[in-house]
């Protein structure tokens, strides 16, 4: 995997792949970090409902799916942010697609099933 800030802007990528980028400044974290140190992390959930049904395809197949929708709000470092995700969940399997988005609704990372082995 490969991380990189360019510009004030974090993102992530395995091979070719794009798995997360987060445009805009870079959280300033305002204390010294040591290993072991204790980060505070706070996380509450605002909302969680289905959306709507889709019929997904996917590198795995295509899949019947749920659309669930969870919004939280979290503070990290005392820096409060509120995000949506969006889970894509097919019967007996469980997720096949997770997006996440920002308070401006930008998807800011995602994942997808893309291999079932037995």
């Amino acid at each position: 995997m490969t991380v990189s800030i360019e510009n004030g802007n974090v993102s992530a990528s395995f091979g070719t792949v794009g798995i997360m980028g987060v445009p805009g400044d870079v959280p300033h974290i305002r204390s010294r970090l040591a290993v072991g140190q204790e980060l505070s992390f706070t996380s509450e959930i605002l909302s969680h409902k289905v959306t709507g049904r889709e019929e997904l395809k996917t590198p795995a197949g295509t899949f019947k799916c749920y659309i669930v929708e969870m919004t939280t709000e979290a503070r990290v470092f005392g820096c409060r942010s509120t995000s949506t995700t969006r889970n894509w969940y097919a019967r007996g399997l469980g997720s096949i697609k997770s997006e996440t988005l920002d308070e401006n609704r930008n998807i800011t990372g995602s994942q997808i099933l893309v291999k079932l082995e037995n």
